[in-house]
């Protein structure tokens, strides 16, 4: 206890009324005392989670965590199995927290929530949800489903940034283009700004607010704003701890050896799912059986072992990919969204050279405009195969896809299965980091 109680306070008197200061220092002192002796509390919250058939088809444990101050707490765990598809999980949190799940061998790393004391969330996850970070909404937890919305929102202007990127890097040469690209990107990073604002100003829910607040400096706000907009969280949630600790600058104390202790599993955990999974990649890749081939379905999931021709004219099996991710994009010279997503496929291929091959498949008919499009993009790195034959016919294996509209694009694991489809931008580039940076 000694210990949690020696905080270094640093006041800001000079605009900030004493009363106010004495509020801050007496509503953080409950909150270091909530960190010492909370873990003698009754459970406050309630998580169930219902997961499908894949995510249960082996015997694994899901974990409840999150950190607070320098503290890391480790509330519960539970199995789900073939025969055990959903389980509540139970914890303690002293107020509005942000808390996550793991799940040990299949399924995200990390399911973020986001409850207030006394509340019953349930919530479905399932394989497509993916490995990584998943934002879902639930029912019980409102708080949660706000950030949802935001997080979505977010994404939304990151990913128009990303193509006005790319847009920039592409059209280099043009002062014209620069600057309009520019201009745009300028009304996106404003529309971040505002975006955030609103929920400074709006939200309901103390810790959305928090989460914001600490993030202000790395979207543009100058000291004096931040100092502002602080306060005014800090006047509308003044019983909200973690809030008044960035109007109070504030030393936590060291984690604790229980807290410590909670780190290592989890981190251990996480090292032996990575682990895990790139021994089931390796064995799944030693069968024989696991060869790609041609099935007679017409659809964007029809993609078999095709042989196309390359930029040098010579013939290229999709097969000769086994081994690594491969990123299928389909675009034309004429195509300007599909010009777009090739600065971010050029990114991919120098950012994980060592792990993943990027197939750049044309649908020109005219091979002079193609081959001419490749040096204007300096896409010779990368492999470019072109999808229309000599007669000017398009391949049939590729027409089999009945791929409607460009761009489009195919993630492949090493071993020929489809790992997702039309998936663009910052989705992108988030799902090969969890793939990759796990």
């Amino acid at each position: 206890m000694a210990d949690h109680l020696r905080v270094l306070f640093v006041l800001f008197t000079k605009n900030i009324k004493m009363t106010t200061v004495y509020h801050i220092f007496f509503t953080i002192i409950s909150f270091l005392c909530l960190l010492s002796f909370r873990s003698t509390y009754p459970p406050n919250i309630s998580i169930t989670v219902k997961t499908d058939s894949i995510l249960s088809s082996v015997r694994q444990k899901i974990y409840l965590y999150y950190l607070d101050g320098n503290d890391f707490f480790l509330e519960d765990s539970a199995e789900i199995s073939p025969q055990n598809t959903k389980v509540t999980l139970y914890g303690y949190i002293p107020y509005q927290k942000t808390v996550r799940l793991f799940f040990s061998q299949k399924g995200p790393n990390d399911v973020i929530l986001i409850p207030s004391p006394g509340e019953k969330i349930n919530i479905t996850i399932t394989e497509k949800d993916g490995g990584a970070r998943v934002y879902k909404k639930v029912t019980g937890s409102s708080a949660t489903n706000d950030y949802v919305d935001f997080w979505n929102d977010w994404e939304k202007l990151l990913a128009s940034i990303v193509r006005l990127n790319s847009l920039e890097y592409v059209y280099s040469d043009s002062v014209e283009y620069q600057r309009a690209i520019r201009d745009s990107i300028n009304i996106i990073q404003e529309k971040k700004r505002e975006l955030v604002i609103h929920t400074l100003k709006h939200s309901v829910h103390p810790e959305l607010v928090w989460g914001e607040l600490i993030s202000l400096s790395n979207i543009g706000f100058r000291e004096d704003s931040i100092k502002k907009l602080r306060q005014d969280a800090y006047t509308r949630f003044p019983d909200y701890p973690p809030i008044g600790t960035l109007v109070i600058d504030t030393v936590f104390p060291r984690a604790n050896i229980k807290s410590k202790r909670n780190i290592q599993i989890i981190s251990s955990l996480k090292r032996k799912k990575k682990l895990l999974k790139s021994k089931e990649q390796h064995n799944l890749f030693q069968k024989p059986e696991n060869q790609w081939t041609v099935c007679p379905i017409s659809s964007r999931t029809a993609l078999a072992n095709f042989c196309l021709s390359n930029n040098r004219e010579e013939s290229v099996l999709l097969s000769q990919f086994i081994g690594k991710y491969t990123l299928i994009d389909f675009w034309a010279s004429w195509c300007l969204p599909c010009v777009k997503e090739l600065y971010l496929a050029k990114h991919i291929y120098e950012r994980y050279t060592d792990k993943i091959n990027v197939c750049l498949i044309s649908l020109d008919t005219n091979k002079v405009n193609w081959k001419n499009g490749i040096k204007r993009h300096k896409l010779e790195d990368l492999y470019n195969l072109s999808a229309v034959n000599e007669q000017n016919q398009l391949d049939r294996d590729i027409e089999r896809l009945g791929i409607k509209s460009i761009p489009a694009n195919y993630l492949l694991d090493p071993y020929g299965n489809i790992v997702a489809y039309d998936i663009f931008g910052i989705k992108l580039t988030n799902l090969l980091d969890s793939l990759f940076l796990q």
